[in-house]
């Protein structure tokens, strides 16, 4: 093949520095026949491919994981733009949010636009803790382009609300797969209670840790001896977990984590654990709030009205003594409600601490 090539290219070229390319071609051309395949040649230039080697198979590998990258950038900067037209984010690339300022005694009027709540909800408020850290955090396909599935904030500082590593309390309610959040909490030295009844028993037991004890409860506003016609699993109130639970960590005992990721529930629970008294035993709180966007979570229709009833209940949490040190837009899920003229982030993930506990 060599004789062959030299042969056609001398043809066409007879200088010298032309036969000083034929020679460097020749290089290339053995570099890149030894990187794609493992070859032998006949007079009439039939090529016999046998295996590829491993190295080459690699790297394609590793080219396809950077083209993966580029594609989940590509989707992120796609994504903030989006959200930038619709009057979301700034040029600069931060939320609008953290330019607003919510005093305690705000509420919101009979007038309040939808890019004030959703201002509101982006809220952040990091200054009030001076140090938090993010405990868990799962790499998916789903989160390529947004926060590490499952990874939520935790403050230290003020240390009176920081989780105690002699021990403390974490309740988790609709853990499914992803355990990464409770499998950390469990490791810093906490006693871990997950909650889930879609979830089933031999995943709970491949799941758990030692520290780590899991119940097919479902959260409600009420409680009820079964869930979707299972009595083994039942429907129960935030106290009424508490108190049958007291058993395995006391009576009195803080719950100093809990997180809530219940899938428009909480639009119906928080204010049930506000009226309880069952905050004042709370002394961090995550929660992931969802936008009613579709049927049947807008049985009445779309409304600003529902909407500021909504960013009033997040207010209410805040008017009983929680103080917000985070608020995290879910990038992965994005959506349009066209009766508000609203296009970005449809969940939030808030978080905060008691300063009751100061």
């Amino acid at each position: 093949m060599r004789d062959h090539l030299i042969k056609t290219v001398s043809t066409n070229c007879g200088s010298e520095h032309c036969r000083k390319s034929t020679s460097a071609g020749l290089i290339m051309f053995r570099a890149l026949r030894s990187l794609l395949m493992t070859c032998r040649f006949d007079e009439n230039i039939t090529m016999k491919s046998t295996d590829v080697p491993l190295f080459v198979i690699v790297g394609i590998s590793v080219i396809g994981l950077c083209l993966m990258s580029f594609l989940a950038s590509t989707i992120a900067i796609v994504s903030w733009k989006l959200n930038w037209h619709s009057g979301l984010i700034e040029k600069d690339g931060h939320f609008k949010s953290q330019r607003w300022h919510f005093p305690k005694d705000f509420q919101f009027e009979a007038d309040a636009s939808i890019e004030k709540i959703i201002n509101y909800f982006q809220w952040s408020n990091s200054s009030s803790c001076e140090l938090a850290r993010d405990f868990g955090g799962t790499l998916s396909v789903r989160t390529l382009f947004n926060e590490l599935e499952g990874r939520t904030s935790v403050c230290f500082n003020p240390k009176e609300i920081a989780p105690s590593l002699s021990g403390c309390l974490v309740y988790a309610f609709n853990v499914n797969d992803e355990w990464s959040f409770e499998k950390a909490m469990a490791a810093y030295g906490c006693q871990v209670f997950a909650f889930n009844p879609r979830t089933h028993d031999d995943v709970s037991d491949r799941n758990r840790r030692l520290n780590i004890r899991f119940f097919p409860f479902k959260l409600g506003s009420k409680s009820f001896d079964s869930w979707a016609g299972e009595t083994q699993r039942s429907t129960k109130t935030l106290g009424d977990i508490y108190e049958q639970l007291s058993i395995w960590h006391g009576e009195e005992s803080i719950i100093d984590y809990l997180k809530l990721d219940i899938e428009w529930a909480e639009w119906h629970i928080l204010p049930q654990i506000i009226e309880s008294g069952m905050m004042d035993k709370v002394r961090q709180l995550a929660v992931e709030i969802h936008l009613p966007y579709r049927a049947p979570f807008f049985e009445r229709g779309q409304s600003l009205t529902q909407f500021r009833r909504l960013a009033n209940i997040v207010r209410a949490v805040e008017n009983c003594g929680m103080v917000r040190f985070n608020s995290k837009a879910d990038l992965s899920f994005q959506g349009t409600i066209p009766a508000l003229n609203f296009s970005g982030p449809l969940a939030y993930e808030i978080t905060w601490y008691n300063s009751r506990f100061l």
